[in-house]
């Protein structure tokens, strides 16, 4: 039916689509089945059917990513064959194809180290993070030379840490936490903290529908948005809900403050 359909003058549009249905329908081999894939006209239609098939198969990761067309679906292979090998515990080859995802390189090398962190902080909360930092250390010294040369980890990797803990803690948010971390890693910590509570504030009175009143609000600081979002009053927290609710209000013309 399909060679009959292909027979009879349709589109290449209705010939590209009828291609890549009979490879998800009936998948072969991935020699042939990429065979097929590379018949397909459309470069966006082509590049996502060889990525199926390469996601599909059995073989070695990576070890096709080279006969899927070069640019974002070749990446894409990469990064997926990065995450795989990752899982099977071998860091340093994941590491390796994480650098050869182009534009995913950065969002790549995070997903082979965010687990283990999330897992280290996010439990205890920031109430911790003097006691769990020795560990997220040792972390952070074994995934570096993979990663540095290559991949902003080093600003990555203490932002999600920190922010994992304060995600974790629940209300109200204490950059008291903060000051029993080593003086290496507590402006990390701070800069973390003030991050969280900006992007706590508008889902929290969005949430309450608190939007009007938040916006007639004549000075928006820690105490004044309190009723939606807890926190321990600090310049910093104070300083990063004026931003935020300015910011929210000015995306909101009818909300405008008066």
């Amino acid at each position: 039916m399909w060679l009959t359909l292909l027979g009879c003058g349709h589109d290449a549009a209705e010939q590209d689509r009828v291609r890549y249905e009979t490879v998800l329908r009936a998948p072969s081999p991935a020699g042939p089945a990429l065979e097929q894939c590379r018949q397909i006209h459309d470069p966006a239609l082509a590049g996502d059917c060889s990525l199926v098939v390469v996601a599909a198969s059995d073989a070695v990761p990576g070890s096709l990513c080279a006969a899927v067309p070069a640019g974002m679906w070749r990446e894409e292979c990469w990064f997926l064959a990065a995450e795989a090998v990752n899982r099977s515990g071998d860091a340093l080859l994941a590491a390796q194809l994480c650098a050869q995802s182009g534009r995913f390189a950065m969002d790549c090398a995070q997903h082979l180290w965010q687990t283990p962190v999330h897992t280290l902080i996010h439990g205890p909360g920031a109430a911790s993070f003097a006691a769990v930092l020795p560990q997220a250390e040792a972390l952070y010294t074994a995934w570096s030379p993979l990663m540095d040369a290559q991949t902003d980890f080093a600003d990555r990797f203490w932002s999600k840490f920190f922010g994992n803990g304060f995600e974790g803690q629940g209300q109200p948010i204490d950059l008291g936490w903060c000051v029993p971390v080593s003086s290496l890693r507590r402006a990390d910590c701070f800069e973390a903290g003030v991050a969280h509570y900006a992007r706590e504030i508008g889902p929290h009175v969005e949430r309450a529908g608190g939007l009007l009143e938040m916006c007639a609000l004549p000075s928006p600081d820690v105490v004044a948005l309190s009723r939606w979002l807890d926190a321990v009053s600090d310049p910093r927290l104070d300083a990063a809900a004026a931003e935020r609710v300015q910011d929210i209000c000015r995306t909101h013309p009818h909300l405008q403050r008066r």
